[in-house]
């Protein structure tokens, strides 16, 4: 029975050091992304100069997303304090829900043509899986909405994953950030389903275990 039980656990530490392990990366890219605001002259201020009034509430918005995500995905606070955990994903549905459209408005009109297409499609998808998975929930349809605010977070957290070049030797050029991203957008479809069936591997690998053992 003790197998069991420490199966059952095996998810939410795999849950919560993923976790870790993203908010690692986070610090690390806001870290060295943020630089150029401290410097003027960077180049970086001409790139952003003719969207940056718009890149503000993008960034605040998709920024608040990016750290309330997570705590949709505490069983613990959704059964200790429903009204809180609704709070919060209302939070985070309205965030995506404004950050998305600002974010595919600015990668249209203001980047590369190889990269705009990239951009109309990722914040396409990224408002989509929100809203999928906010009409889920208000169909009392649980498991739907789980899959969906997956998709929808691993769609955030593209934000991140897409400037990991920051790191010693993973330096790109704009086709190779292009291609990445849309790798990554594949990868976000896919989570769920792989976090889902290493779920229920775990668990029925306990249930065979603890029978075993009785």
């Amino acid at each position: 029975m003790a197998t069991l039980a420490l199966s059952k656990e095996w998810p939410r530490y795999l849950k919560w050091g993923l976790f870790a392990l993203m908010a690692v990366l986070t610090a690390a890219v806001l870290f060295t992304r943020a630089q150029f605001l401290f410097h003027p002259d960077d180049a970086q201020w001409r790139h952003i100069a003719p969207f940056q009034w718009l890149l503000l509430p993008h960034a605040i918005f998709g920024m608040t997303a990016l750290l309330v995500g997570p705590l949709q995905f505490s069983s613990r606070l959704r059964a200790a304090n429903l009204p809180l955990h609704r709070l919060l994903g209302r939070t985070y549905v309205t965030c995506v829900l404004i950050s998305a459209p600002i974010a595919t408005y600015m990668g249209v009109t203001f980047e590369p043509s190889p990269l705009g297409i990239e951009q109309w499609a990722q914040g396409g998808l990224w408002f989509l899986c929100t809203l999928i998975a906010f009409w889920a929930i208000r169909k009392r349809n649980i498991a739907l909405h789980k899959v969906w605010m997956v998709r929808s977070y691993a769609m955030t957290f593209i934000f991140v994953a897409s400037r990991l070049d920051v790191l010693p030797g993973m330096k790109m050029n704009l086709d190779q950030v292009t291609t990445l991203l849309w790798y990554l957008m594949v990868g976000a479809f896919f989570l769920p389903d792989l976090w889902n069936a290493s779920t229920a591997l775990l668990a029925s690998r306990a249930i065979a275990k603890g029978k075993t053992t009785q």
